[in-house]
C-alpha cells in the first residue's frame, strides 16, 4: 500500500510517501514561508523523486490537529483534493500522535506538546510498545502553567518532551529532573509519522471517504477568541457604566 501523507499543523511542512509502515521518501521545510506557497510544490518533487503519480497512491493521510488552524486547512483541502481526483480513501490523524510515530524507538513517556501562542500549548501523553503508539491521554489544549499537574500524574517516571513547543515547556519546569526534551529538528513535525499512524489505522480499519476529512479545532481560532474577548471587555465597561 502506498501512502502519501502531508503535515501542515505547524510552521514546518512535511510530506511524504510511504510503502506500508517504510519511508520512501519525505521532504520538510522550515523556511518561514507559508505553507500555501510551499506544500503544492513539496508534493510535486516528491512524486517526481519517488517516480510516482498520484495514481500509484492507495491512500492520503493528512494530520488534522490541533495545530495551526489556516495550516490544517491547507494541507487536508490538498489531501482531500488528491484523494477526491484519484477515487481514493483518506486517513485523519492527530498531529500530535504524528509526532509520537517518529520516535518509536523511546522508551520514556512521550509528552507532545506544540506551541499555540500566549503561553498555551496542545499536549497529549503517549508511550510506545512493539513500533506502536498508544495514547495515555486525550489532546487538550491547556497553559503551560498548568502542564505541572499533568506531569504529576506520572509520578517519577521519565517524560520526554516532542514537537516546537517541548525546549519552551522545559525550561518553565527546570528543576523537575524526570522531564526532557528533545531538540530542533528532532522535535519538528514530520510526516512520515503522520504516514506510519495511517498505515496502522488502516490495518484497524479506520480509513475514511475524502468528504469525511475535516480539521480538529480543541479551542477557537484566534481571531473569535479575540472577538470574545472584546465583547466581555465591552460588556464588562456597560455594566461598570450603569452602576
Amino acid at each position: 500500500m502506498n501512502i502519501f501523507a502531508v503535515d501542515t499543523s505547524a510552521k514546518a511542512v512535511s510530506a511524504a510517501i510511504l510503502s506500508d509502515d517504510k519511508l520512501v521518501t519525505q521532504v520538510s521545510l522550515n523556511t518561514g514561508l507559508t505553507h500555501s506557497e510551499t506544500l503544492l510544490p513539496i508534493c510535486q518533487d516528491l512524486l517526481k523523486n519517488s517516480r510516482m503519480t498520484l495514481k500509484d497512491i492507495d491512500l492520503f493521510a493528512a494530520a488534522i490537529g490541533p495545530g495551526s488552524f489556516t495550516g490544517l486547512r491547507i494541507g487536508i483541502s490538498a489531501i482531500k483534493g488528491f484523494a477526491f481526483a484519484n477515487n481514493k480513501p483518506t486517513a485523519g490523524i492527530s498531529s500530535l500522535l504524528a509526532l509520537c510515530y517518529n520516535h518509536t524507538d523511546r522508551n520514556e513517556i512521550l509528552c507532545a506538546v506544540t506551541d499555540a501562542r500566549r503561553d498555551d500549548a496542545y499536549c497529549a501523553f503517549f508511550v510506545c510498545e512493539n513500533g506502536k503508539v498508544n495514547r495515555l491521554s486525550e489532546d487538550m489544549a491547556v497553559h503551560i502553567s498548568e502542564m505541572g499537574e499533568l506531569f504529576d500524574a506520572y509520578g517519577a517516571k521519565e517524560i520526554l518532551l516532542i514537537g516546537d513547543g517541548a525546549q519552551t515547556v522545559l525550561d518553565k519546569y527546570p528543576d523537575r529532573q524526570n522531564i526532557k526534551a528533545l531538540h530542533s529538528p528532532y522535535t519538528l513535525q514530520q510526516a512520515y509519522g503522520t504516514g506510519l499512524a495511517a498505515f496502522y489505522a488502516v490495518c484497524e480499519g479506520l480509513e475514511i471517504p475524502a468528504k469525511e476529512l475535516m480539521p480538529v479545532y480543541i479551542r477557537l481560532p484566534q481571531a473569535q477568541r479575540e472577538r470574545l474577548e472584546r465583547l466581555q471587555k465591552q460588556n464588562q465597561e456597560k455594566k461598570e457604566e450603569i452602576k
